[in-house]
């Protein structure tokens, strides 16, 4: 916003074309809130307001004052929607992986394409919600689903890694016991033995 207003003095470009580039970046603003699904209807009244005013600032300090203004409101506007927001997306994220946690390619980046969102910005916000990593999360999903088909069906091993995102059954077999302390099979062999007892 300054730098325009510095070349504006250097090169006497038309009062103008001032406000076009500033009311392009105020629309850039805009956009920008839109596809974060920020709303605040007195924000975007305020941008019509700015807009009129430009064109009739006689002076180009009062039109940098009137843009640098709204982009501080912006701002803080930002700030006190950030922590909703990145609920929101979590939750998102969330029941995406209650659909998808069989999908060999679900990852971090993945999920944070999709939503686009920063790495860096989504792992914070989805700790905070949940108290884990989303690969935690991932994890804790796929091996509850495992046990649940282990306990409630025949299949194979190798079918279930399968269902349950992992497309090495061996390396299944490792992340199941370093979760649950045991191995699929011993994991097995223990729910049998338990309702063998239960029977007699």
């Amino acid at each position: 916003i300054r730098s325009i207003r510095e070349e504006y003095s250097e090169r006497w470009i038309a009062k103008t074309k001032v406000v076009i580039i500033y009311q392009n970046l105020m629309m850039a603003l805009m956009n920008c809130f839109e596809r974060l699904n920020i709303e605040d209807k007195e924000f975007f009244q305020r941008y019509q307001e700015v807009i009129s005013k430009l064109y009739n600032c006689e002076y180009i300090s009062d039109m940098e004052k009137a843009v640098l203004d709204y982009f501080l409101s912006a701002a803080e506007l930002m700030n006190k929607k950030r922590s909703s927001y990145g609920d929101q997306q979590v939750e998102i994220a969330l029941e995406y992986m209650d659909t998808h946690y069989g999908d060999y390619d679900l990852s971090l980046q993945l999920m944070c394409e999709k939503l686009a969102i920063s790495v860096s910005y989504f792992s914070t916000a989805f700790k905070n919600y949940t108290g884990m990593t989303f690969i935690e999360a991932l994890t804790k999903k796929r091996i509850e689903k495992a046990m649940e088909l282990l306990a409630n069906t025949s299949m194979k091993f190798y079918e279930i890694a399968e269902l349950c995102g992992y497309n090495d059954a061996n390396y299944f077999g490792s992340i199941f016991k370093k979760t649950v302390g045991k191995s699929p099979r011993v994991y097995v062999k223990e729910l049998k033995n338990d309702e063998k007892r239960t029977q007699v």
